[in-house]
Parts: C-alpha cells; sequence; structure tokens
C-alpha cells in the first residue's frame, strides 16, 4: 500500500515511534482549558430514541463553545436536505442567544452515509467544479437560513475502496474545502473535517494541503475497536477497547509527522460504550475472543451499543459489573 505522507514521515512502526518524533506537543500545567474549544455533538437520532431522549432545550450549552448537529445530509442534487428536523435546527440555534460565543454548525456525513444509496454522493459530488459549486451554495443558503456558523464534513471515507471511494476522492476533497473556504470568507462561517485515527483511512486525505483552508480538524479517537475486528484477519474475533491511548497516540503521531499546528486538532471522545457476547464465559477480559456483539441497549436499540447515561438502566438490566482496563 502506498502512503499518503511524505517518506520521512511515514507511516508509524515500532522503531519509527521513537526514531521519527522528536517530541509530541503537551500543553503546560498551567494551561487555561477554560479558553479551549469544548465541541458537543447533538444527534438527531436521539428524537427517535424509545428513552433517554435529549431535546434541544436539554443541551447544556453553557459547558460548550461549540455544537455540532449531526446530521445533515445531502441529496442525489448535490443540496442539503432541508427537509425535515428545520424546527430542531432553528431550535439549537437559538441557544446562542443565551449563551454568548457559543457557535453551532451542521455536521454532514457519518460512517452510515457512505453506505447504501448514499454510498458515492461524497465522491460524486465532489468530483466536479460544477457539483461542487451547487453543494457549496446549497450549504451557505442552509446556514444562513437557520443563523448557523458553520459545517463539519464527515466523509467516511475518501479514497477507501471498503468505503465505496475513488483514486480522485484524495485531490477533489482539497478542491472541496478550498473553494468552500474562498465561499465562506464572507460569513466567518466554520468549515472543519472530521479525521479517523487510523492509518489506514487518514494516508487518504491530504491533510498538509487541506490544513491551510479548514479552521480545524476533528480526530475521532474512539471506535478503536469492535465487532468489526472480527472480520480483520491482522486482529480476528478478540476484545479490545472502544478507545486506546496506544492507538490514539499513534493515530496523532501521523499528524505531528506532517508538521499539523496542535491548535487546529481537536480530539473526540465517545459517550457511549460497545459490549460484547463472549466466546466463553469464563473468559472476558481485554483480548478475549467473543463471539458476537451484545444485546441492543434498551435505549440505544442497536446490538452492541450503550448509551450514556442509558448505561446505568443496562447495567441493572443484564447484571453488567463495569470493568477498567
Amino acid at each position: 500500500m502506498a502512503s499518503a505522507f511524505p517518506t520521512e514521515l511515514g507511516a508509524p512502526n515500532e522503531d519509527e515511534h521513537t526514531l521519527m518524533i522528536d517530541s509530541e506537543p503537551s500543553c503546560a500545567a498551567s494551561t487555561d482549558v477554560s479558553n479551549l474549544r469544548r465541541i458537543g455533538y447533538y444527534s438527531l437520532s436521539t428524537l427517535e430514541r424509545p428513552c433517554d431522549v435529549m431535546e434541544p432545550a436539554d443541551i447544556p450549552a453553557g459547558a460548550l463553545t461549540h455544537i455540532n448537529i449531526a446530521f445533515i445530509q445531502f441529496t442525489d442534487k448535490w443540496e442539503i436536505d432541508d427537509s425535515k428536523y428545520g424546527s430542531q435546527v432553528a431550535e439549537i440555534a437559538s441557544l446562542k442567544d443565551s449563551n454568548m460565543g457559543l457557535r453551532v454548525s451542521i455536521s454532514v456525513g457519518g460512517w452510515d452515509f457512505n453506505d447504501g444509496s448514499t454510498a458515492t454522493y461524497f465522491s460524486d459530488m465532489a468530483s466536479t467544479s460544477a457539483n461542487r459549486k451547487t453543494f457549496i451554495d446549497s450549504v451557505v443558503n442552509y446556514l444562513v437560513k437557520y443563523g448557523l456558523d458553520g459545517i463539519e464534513i464527515d466523509w467516511e471515507y475518501p479514497v477507501a475502496s471498503d468505503r465505496s471511494g475513488t483514486a480522485a476522492d484524495k485531490e477533489n476533497y482539497v478542491s472541496l474545502v478550498k473553494e468552500m473556504q474562498e465561499a465562506f470568507a464572507a460569513y466567518d462561517f466554520d468549515l472543519t473535517v472530521t479525521l479517523p485515527c487510523s492509518y489506514w483511512y487518514m494516508q487518504n486525505f491530504d491533510i498538509v494541503s487541506m490544513e491551510k483552508y479548514v479552521s480545524w480538524f476533528n480526530v475521532m479517537s474512539y471506535d478503536m475497536n469492535g465487532a468489526w475486528n472480527a472480520d480483520s484477519a491482522y486482529i480476528g474475533p478478540y476484545m479490545y477497547g472502544l478507545t486506546n491511548l496506544t492507538e490514539i497516540e499513534e493515530g496523532f503521531d501521523l499528524l505531528w509527522r506532517n508538521n499539523i499546528d496542535p491548535a487546529n486538532v481537536v480530539m473526540g471522545m465517545a459517550f457511549y460504550g460497545r459490549t460484547f457476547k463472549m466466546e466463553t464465559d469464563d473468559c472476558y477480559q481485554i483480548g478475549c475472543e467473543f463471539d458476537t456483539t451484545g444485546s441492543a441497549g434498551q435505549c440505544s436499540q442497536t446490538a452492541g451499543i450503550l448509551m450514556y447515561p442509558g448505561t446505568l438502566i443496562d447495567q441493572i438490566r443484564f447484571k453488567l459489573v463495569p470493568r477498567q482496563d
């Protein structure tokens, strides 16, 4: 597999980890974290859950600097779909009235959007200047209409053959954010892009070129492991954590190798957990073999997913015993 990173800043391995990173960025103990970005994602899917529903008015906006509304999608005409959620988007935007400095954006894309009938939408939209302009104009109109402050593009994932990508995606993605940034200049809109934490997918992002045009990167430093591991010849059906500090560190090192400014990077955290049904009852530690995903959470209604704070309900329901790795 060819590397998208310069040879001297290439893919990580055990030897390179110490040889190629002179020093990783760090913050002083006196850093005032109150001045840093605190981005909360409001998932519109919460409105369809049977319990643990969070209405827009319930968002703890006072603790946040930014809210991303996930997800608002676009159509096969390359225009933002404004057929639903308009009232919720407007209500979330109105939180700015009572929370000085709060900025509200829409998040477009996500894992599911790159599946099924919409699997090639990102590639097709970004493939021509005319399609990109239609999309960008539609985004601007939507943001203006609802009094919003920007967009996060969550394309999962360009180029990757297992995600319906094409070879041209890498260059076209740069063109998309460049042209979008130019269109946003008159509005002071934020333009952010999500990044994976794995080399496998990140290699297809031209992060050096993109950094010039985006406000910052949001890194998905979660879902490092899950039931999909069973399909991997390199990992297999063995239980590992949703998050893993070693893997996260290696993922961020890919950014530092490319001299990405740490001020342009936001680390993601998941407020949900993944569960498994183990292969045997006597092995349920990290590294043990699993059979399949755990039962659906009462509130998540999705196999292998427990929501927070629905996790407290499901701990009682399934007699779960939390363990820390």
